[in-house]
């Protein structure tokens, strides 16, 4: 739990995990969490004997802007208009 808390405070993707989860189920929570994520991490280096290669801070907003249509906001009043007045 020691290292989830230190890796919090950092700018990686732990990080910004953290962050994610903290802000929706709170601190102790996203601490575990993290502590998962590092405990698989673990053992999946060990497992498959490569090294650490980090997501980076972004990741999820990466993750997120796929998702994210560009027009969203502009189609939107046009598709509320034309159901409502159907």
């Amino acid at each position: 739990m020691q290292s989830a808390h230190v890796a919090s405070r950092s700018r990686t993707y732990l990080a910004a995990q953290f962050r994610r989860i903290a802000t929706r189920r709170g601190k102790k929570r996203a601490t575990m969490a993290v502590t998962h994520s590092i405990l698989v991490i673990a053992y999946h280096i060990i497992q498959r004997h490569e090294p650490y290669r980090e997501l980076r801070v972004n990741y999820f907003d990466q993750q997120r802007a796929e998702t994210f249509h560009p027009q969203q906001h502009t189609l939107l009043p046009t598709f509320a208009y034309s159901a409502l007045s159907s």
